[in-house]
């Protein structure tokens, strides 16, 4: 008799949110000093340094930074469910995707959870993808299915926007050609995190991280 089935080694929590009814005007991006392009993305990260944060910047920000933080929190403490003593956001920049630009798969260092606020995204432009990380345990004979959220090598979620998605840095996640004529502007940020030390299992090590 079948009983139940569980996903036992998930790659990771990916969390969606939106931001009902929050009008951002994009013209303030006009101010934002940009790098050089790759693959048509430009980004806020003149200097590539991990620690710009253009969500300490820009005061036109604080309310989509308000809530990035609230959402974190749910996503930390509601989703997650860790002992989490203090988090913050560590870095964070924005990204212009002008038509044919597109993301390389990849993700992020010096980092616990990471997130994409969606500053302007449209309904036919390419969603976020995250891809199934298979180092260390394909099997040596690969089987063929229909696919699953459980099973899946890959993944695409859909984004408009406003919409935010927060998700374990070390997920491997990109985004494929913006075949629209509009921009694709999105907000990606990391996120730091120190536990309860007095909660950790005995033998655990403890790293506390600094603001």
């Amino acid at each position: 008799m079948f009983v139940n089935t569980a996903p036992l080694f998930p790659q990771g929590l990916i969390s969606q949110y939106h931001n009902q009814n929050y009008n951002f005007d994009i013209n303030l991006l006009d101010d934002v000093e940009i790098g050089t392009e790759i693959d048509k993305i430009v980004t806020s990260q003149v200097l590539r340094q991990s620690n710009e944060n253009i969500l300490d910047t820009k005061s036109y920000l604080v309310d989509i930074k308000n809530f990035i933080l609230e959402s974190t929190k749910d996503y930390i403490y509601n989703q997650q469910k860790l002992p989490c003593k203090e988090f913050w956001i560590s870095a964070s920049w924005i990204n212009f995707c002008s038509p044919q630009g597109f993301q390389e798969l990849h993700n992020h260092t010096n980092s616990i959870f990471s997130g994409v606020y969606y500053l302007q995204a449209f309904d036919n432009q390419p969603g976020l993808t995250f891809k199934k990380d298979t180092k260390n345990y394909n099997p040596f004979i690969s089987l063929y299915h229909s696919g699953s959220s459980l099973n899946a090598e890959e993944a695409i979620i859909k984004v408009v926007t406003n919409d935010l998605i927060i998700f374990p840095s070390y997920m491997i996640h990109g985004h494929t050609k913006n075949t629209t004529d509009e921009t694709r502007i999105s907000l990606a940020f990391n996120i730091l995190l120190n536990q309860p030390e007095e909660e950790a299992p005995p033998g655990w090590y403890h790293i506390k991280f600094k603001k």
